[in-house]
Formats: C-alpha cells, structure tokens, sequence
C-alpha cells in the first residue's frame, strides 16, 4: 500500500509564515488525495482515478504561525484561538513565536474576535514520537495525533467567532520532538 501527500500552503513563498511580511491579498487552501487504479482481476479492464481535491479561497485577515518543541516527555503547549498566545501548560516546551502577533508583528485583534479559518499542524520526519492534539475548537473540537512526517488540516472556511476560551492543546510523547502550526484566520465583530 503506498500513501501519497501532496499539501500546498499558498499564502506565502516562504513555509515560515511568522518571519514574512505581507498583507494577505490570496489565502488558498489546498488538498489532494489521489490514486490512480488499474484492475488486476481477470476478466476486468481499465483504469480508474479515485480521490478528491479541496480548494477553498479562504478570506483571511490574519495569519500566524508558531513552533513548540518539547525539553522533555509529556510537555504540552496551549494555543489560545483569541489571542493567538502559546502557553506551557505542562512542563517547560519551548515556544517560538507564541507571542500573540500575526505575522506583520501587530496584536491579534482580540477586542473584534477572531473566526479560524484554518490550522495546519506539521511533524517533522525527525520527530521520534506523537503528539497528542486535542480540543481544536474546530467543527466540533475534532483531535487528531501527529506522527513523524505527518500532518493535520483542520479547515472551516465558513467559520464563525470562536469564544475567548477556544484551546487548543499539544502533548508531546518524546522529548525534543517539535510541531510546527500555522494558523489562517478573519477578525469579525
């Protein structure tokens, strides 16, 4: 059996999101999931091709991104949706760009509120362990576990306000694992 994963963020040229400037003026977002299907039973022809594709312009006014890494086995970051804050909720994982700014450096907007369009979670191949996400506040709070390698989209691009105590939290289950999380979101009244 062979996985295929083809992900592109197009908001910027550059995966690192919270060291690019910019206004956003085209926030897309992107999946593809397909095989392609030959029969191999007798008396059967043909190719087929299986799979969907997912494109959603997403009317975002705010992106963000952040890295956490753990210093040890079971450290967990607690991302605040409103404020775009990182916390160190369990232990002492280090946070990189938690600092509650979008990516031109400007507060998030949380006197307006904030609607999440979309969040992508990624582990990188070097990862040896899984980090647990949970409470995504995303349709219905959906929770997922990274992988080394792996990744998790969380998109809903009709969202609405999340509330001033929407989380969500990342366990690490090995030490020195990191998770990098890019966020795409619209402020509303």
């Amino acid at each position: 059996m062979a996985w295929i994963r083809q992900m592109r963020w197009q908001c910027c040229p550059d995966d690192n999101l919270s060291r690019v400037i910019m206004d956003i003026s085209k926030a897309t977002l992107n999946l593809d999931l397909n095989a392609g299907v030959r029969a191999t039973q007798e008396g059967t022809s043909g190719a087929l091709s299986i799979g969907k594709r997912i494109a959603q312009t997403l009317e975002a006014d705010i992106a963000y991104s952040f890295t956490v890494v753990a210093v040890a086995a079971g450290n967990v970051a607690t991302l605040t949706h409103s404020t775009g804050m990182v916390a160190q909720t369990t232990g002492f994982p280090s946070i990189e760009d938690g600092d509650g700014k979008d990516v031109e450096g400007s507060p998030l907007l949380v006197s307006t509120g904030e609607a999440v369009l979309a969040v992508l979670l990624v582990a990188p191949d070097s990862n040896a362990g899984t980090v647990a996400v949970v409470g995504a506040d995303l349709t219905e709070s959906p929770s997922g576990t990274l992988r080394p390698g792996g990744f998790l989209l969380l998109g809903q691009p009709g969202a609405t306000a999340v509330g001033s105590g929407s989380t969500m939290g990342m366990t690490f289950s090995t030490a020195y694992d990191r998770v990098h999380v890019f966020v795409l979101a619209r402020a509303v009244a």
